[in-house]
């Protein structure tokens, strides 16, 4: 795609070669030149009129040829998503919208410049905003500094530590010096030795490394242009709840044409899982066994997405708000040296404890002069404006204003609609591949009690965008993303996509499959329109194709099932001694219970005894449960299927341990003497 100011130009150079053509012909009585420059203009139209088809054709992917059933998001012979209202009674009975605000009424005393030719930080101090405090009654000067902020972990605690150097005063104007990456400025009255105000930004760099990095590939013969990729994430946001909460932020997508994957299904219960597919292409068995998240160097030493971009000259940079339940960081060492060129970690650490915060349903809304998430958001548009012109990966997640609770996102539409549109404004659009999704939906509390919360968990939203450039290049991907948007998808596609886009660049040959999915491909070519959960490793408890039909709740072999997975998740607590502590689960009450309707065949057409699948949802004193269980109407036994769901926020009755995976199954024996942890639900 040609820019405006490459037609500016090439314009221009078209007007000299005219010039020139006409001089040729009072010399030498020859058009040839002349002719020349008019059909140079002519091809430029050209390319320009292809360009505006691409645009225009672009703008709203258009829908696949072979559309499903109304009420349906997927439909073929082994996979039926029903597609469900958002804006159910039910649904908006327990929403609350809720209003953006500011975390401060004061305006920030203190901004941040970089200034292009310098290649280096200028800090302002804002004249408004210091007489505006200097009016509240205070009595001396006002005098600010900044503590610089370091890594400083070790052992177990290397990627949870961190050091302020001491304060350094400074005046509106300085430039910051070079090595200072993160910090924090405090500003005091002079008389009063009080803190006015705290506040903490967080510096792109120009690193030595990196620029070397970068100029040894830009120096190098590849045959393509790279690809950069720019990946956001909101936790715990279904597709459903996106366009219920956030509907401004929904309609700039669909309106500025984002290729949405309707199908996208979650592959496992958490955070941690579903990130690591598209990471690594490894499942959580083999993300534990392979990448070691609970030893020191087990995540450093392990092969993400990202070090394949850093190791074929990409910048790279990760960051995610609400440190204490990060995803590398909750229950597990984290990593033991940066991760990536940018890692806003340590800073998080910093403001998180010395700025002031404030809380919203249990999570940090609020850090200083800032909603935590923008810390994230802020950073992806520095460093993709920085390096808008150089090849960069990089992964921002946020959790703080979603993971809790599913009416606080509201808050936040306005902000994430105006992140988008910065992003367009910048220019980013023009040059990188955005990706805007989620791991999964809700998963505890009021909306995933609803009938319809298992399509709410596990079905997270995902849109992508694509560049303009590369739409014209390669616009067979972009019909393929329009054929897969009614299509089973899941997080390995998009490992194996990210593999791709890195391919293409010519800097890498052929790199491995997803291990862990073997079919799995990229989504930049129409994957199989009648896929299975199972042909892409989807467990059948986290799979959204099959239907369901109501059943007895009272009937026999219900209640059997339940006594099943009772009997499992207690001889798990009894085997991990997790007794006393631990109450021995009872069952209260059948809330839901549902028998798989076979209708592909596929449970009467595999080999072995006859089996029926059924889903129960239970109550015991002071927890939630969800099980897919198996039933041998031969043998008369039951089988839990993968794993079992709990659906309530266990932070308050799992106190008592420490275990990661134990806590979900946890109810704490109230006489039993609690062993106070930091701990949530599990990432």
């Amino acid at each position: 795609m040609m820019s405006k100011q490459s037609n500016h130009t090439v314009l221009h150079y078209l007007k000299i070669i005219t010039v020139l053509g006409c001089v040729v012909l009072v010399l030498n009585n020859s058009v040839s030149i002349f002719q020349s420059s008019l059909y140079l203009k002519e091809e430029i139209q050209t390319v320009n009129r292809s360009i505006l088809d691409v645009r225009t054709n672009s703008s709203t992917p258009t829908e696949d040829a072979t559309l499903p059933p109304a009420g349906y998001l997927v439909w073929n012979k082994h996979c039926r998503i029903p597609d469900i209202d958002p804006f159910t009674r039910d649904a908006m009975k327990i929403f609350h919208k809720k209003k953006y605000s500011s975390c401060s009424e004061e305006l920030p005393l203190t901004k941040m410049q970089y200034d292009m030719n310098l290649r280096s930080y200028i800090i302002h101090i804002d004249e408004t905003a210091k007489f505006k405090l200097i009016d509240k009654n205070i009595r001396g000067s006002i005098n600010c500094c900044y503590q610089s902020i370091l890594r400083s972990g070790s052992g177990n605690r290397v990627d949870k530590d961190f050091k302020l150097k001491d304060c350094v005063a400074f005046e509106s104007g300085d430039v910051i010096p070079d090595d200072v990456e993160g910090l924090i400025i405090t500003c005091k009255d002079d008389k009063k030795k009080k803190n006015i105000q705290q506040d903490a930004f967080y510096l792109v760099r120009e690193k030595q490394d990196v620029r070397q990095r970068l100029e040894t590939y830009q120096n190098g013969s590849f045959p393509n242009r790279p690809a950069s990729v720019l990946m956001l994430g909101i936790d715990s946001m279904s597709k459903f709840n996106l366009r219920r909460v956030m509907p401004e932020t929904t309609d700039r997508l669909i309106k500025d044409g984002w290729f949405e994957l309707k199908g996208y299904n979650k592959v496992d219960d958490n955070t941690y899982p579903n990130l690591m597919a598209f990471l690594t292409g490894y499942n959580q068995p083999n993300a534990n066994s392979k990448c070691k998240p609970k030893t020191i160097n087990g995540l450093s030493n392990c092969t993400m997405i990202w070090n394949l971009f850093r190791d074929n000259g990409y910048v790279t940079s990760y960051a995610e708000d609400e440190t204490w339940m990060s995803t590398f960081n909750f229950n597990k060492i984290g990593f033991s040296k940066s991760p990536v060129d940018y890692y806003l970690r340590p800073f998080m650490l910093a403001i998180e404890k010395t700025l002031r915060t404030k809380k919203q349903s249990g999570m940090s809304f609020c850090v200083g002069q800032r909603h935590s998430a923008e810390y994230i958001f802020d950073l992806a548009i520095d460093l993709a404006t920085r390096y808008k012109s150089e090849p960069y990966f990089g992964l921002f997640w946020t959790n703080t204003f979603s993971h809790n609770s599913f009416s606080d996102p509201s808050s936040m539409d306005t902000r994430v609609k105006k992140y988008i549109d910065e992003l367009k404004e910048n220019g980013i659009l023009d040059e990188s591949i955005v990706v805007l999704l989620s791991d999964h939906g809700m998963r505890f509390g009021p909306l995933r009690s609803l009938r319809q919360g298992f399509l709410e968990e596990r079905l997270p939203f995902i849109f992508i965008w694509l560049p303009y450039w590369f739409r014209a290049k390669y616009p067979h991907f972009a019909k393929a993303l329009e054929a897969n948007k009614h299509r089973l998808t899941n997080a390995y596609d998009l490992h194996m996509t990210l593999k791709h886009i890195l391919e293409l660049t010519g800097r890498t040959g052929k790199l491995p499959q997803a291990e862990d999915c073997p079919n799995c491909q990229s989504l930049f070519y129409p994957v199989p329109a009648e896929r299975a959960c199972q042909d892409i490793a989807i467990d059948e408890h986290w799979c959204t194709c099959i239907p369901f039909e109501d059943v007895n709740k009272n009937d026999k072999i219900v209640l059997g099932a339940i006594s099943a997975v009772l009997d499992n998740l207690n001889t798990y607590l009894m085997e991990g001694k997790f007794f006393p502590r631990c109450t021995k689960l009872k069952l209260k009450s059948v809330d839901i219970a549902r028998k798989r309707y076979d209708f592909d065949n596929s449970l009467s057409n595999s080999e072995g005894p006859a089996l029926d699948h059924y889903r129960v949802r239970f109550t015991v004193p002071q927890g939630k449960f969800e099980a897919s269980v198996s039933y041998s109407k031969t043998l008369k036994t039951y089988e839990i299927i993968d794993s079992v769901s709990r659906l309530d926020a266990y932070k308050e009755t799992s106190e008592c341990i420490e275990d990661g995976d134990a806590k979900k199954y946890c109810i704490c024996d109230k006489k039993s003497e609690p062993n106070k942890t930091i701990s949530n639900t599990n990432k």
